[in-house]
């Protein structure tokens, strides 16, 4: 029952920024309040505070150099069954990381169970379900879960959310009266960079399979141009 984060990077997110865009409108919208800025303090001191543009570019590029080089290593164990799961150990598969919510959450099984009985429909993809609840709690969560023993999909717990917190999964949702995370889905490449999030309003708005399928072909389209 532990957590290993050998990275720490964290993401600051100004105002602007939407944690469901892309990389390439990430950084055209911090140009464009670079730029917006730049206009407003030339207007009021010429010259006078040019030297601090690099400190304000690094910093409203922030989010965008996260999301393309949080490549991180973390270990995780089943609180289903005695595996675990090591990202630097997975090759040449993305990994999908599935940030479920805690407490009892009949979307969240339902979520599941399409995932795992989809889940051989895209091969090299590492279907990674996580929630912040206890061993046991978990474990009698996921004995709903509608599986076959050749369809059985490890839950792997994520003690006090510590790898949601690590990428930024945003909190403030009050489900079943607590305060968790928001749904989410992550997607890494086969080098364990983040290349693809999806964070849900509430707890019905979800990524699905069908969705990951349209990803996962958008993604080889572009690889193959």
């Amino acid at each position: 029952m532990y957590l290993h984060l050998k990275m720490r990077l964290r993401q600051r997110e100004p105002a602007t920024f939407n944690p469901n865009m892309s990389l390439i409108n990430c950084y055209l919208a911090s140009l464009h309040a670079l730029h917006s800025f730049q206009r407003k303090i030339l207007t009021l001191a010429p010259m006078k505070h040019l030297r601090y543009f690099g400190f304000i570019l690094s910093t409203l590029l922030l989010p965008c150099i996260g999301l393309a080089q949080n490549s991180v290593d973390f270990e995780l164990q089943s609180a289903t069954d005695a595996s675990h799961f090591t990202l630097s150990k997975v090759e040449d598969n993305f990994v999908a990381l599935h940030f479920l919510l805690k407490t009892d959450c009949p979307r969240c099984l339902r979520h599941t169970n399409d995932f795992i009985t989809r889940s051989k429909e895209l091969p090299n993809v590492r279907q990674i379900f996580l929630k912040p609840d206890s061993d046991q709690d978990i474990a009698s969560w996921a004995e709903k879960l509608i599986l076959s023993e050749e369809a059985s999909y490890p839950i792997y717990r994520d003690p006090e959310a510590g790898l949601a917190k690590l990428f930024d999964i945003p909190d403030g949702y009050h489900f079943h009266g607590q305060v968790v995370h928001f749904p989410a889905f992550v997607l890494l490449d086969t080098d364990g960079k983040e290349i693809f999030r999806y964070v849900g309003k509430d707890n019905a708005d979800r990524f699905s399979f069908d969705q990951l399928v349209a990803k996962m072909e958008e993604l080889s389209d572009a690889k193959s141009r």
